[in-house]
């Protein structure tokens, strides 16, 4: 094989995992044993555990036992990959999207539970 030929096929393989790290840019795994929660994050800087006290603390939310997250998920639109979360305390519903990359809060929403 030519020096011309090798280089070539170097090339190929560098676009093809270049191409491929943009499909599995972000991704990630969350499994659950006995409310315990292992996340291996592919790409991004904040975890889910970071966008978690990040929204946590946009919300006031000082006293985490009365917390439950219903909806947690890692999302991707238009290249910007995102955490969505949904949580509620004993009072409040509350909705979040946390930049991946940065930490920034994208968007936010809180619902006052009428108990009437």
């Amino acid at each position: 094989m030519s020096k011309k030929e090798k280089s070539i096929l170097s090339a190929i393989a560098v676009f093809m995992v270049i191409i491929m790290a943009g499909i599995i840019g972000c991704s990630f795994v969350v499994e659950s044993n006995k409310n315990q929660e292992y996340v291996t994050q592919v790409e991004g800087v904040i975890t889910l555990r970071e966008a978690k006290e990040i929204a946590l603390k946009d919300a006031g939310i000082e006293d985490y036992s009365t917390v439950q997250f219903t909806s947690q998920r890692q999302k991707n639109e238009k290249g910007i990959c995102y955490y969505d979360l949904e949580f509620h305390d004993l009072e409040t519903e509350y909705e979040y999207e946390i930049n991946c990359s940065n930490g920034e809060i994208i968007a936010s929403s809180f619902d006052i539970f009428d108990y009437d």
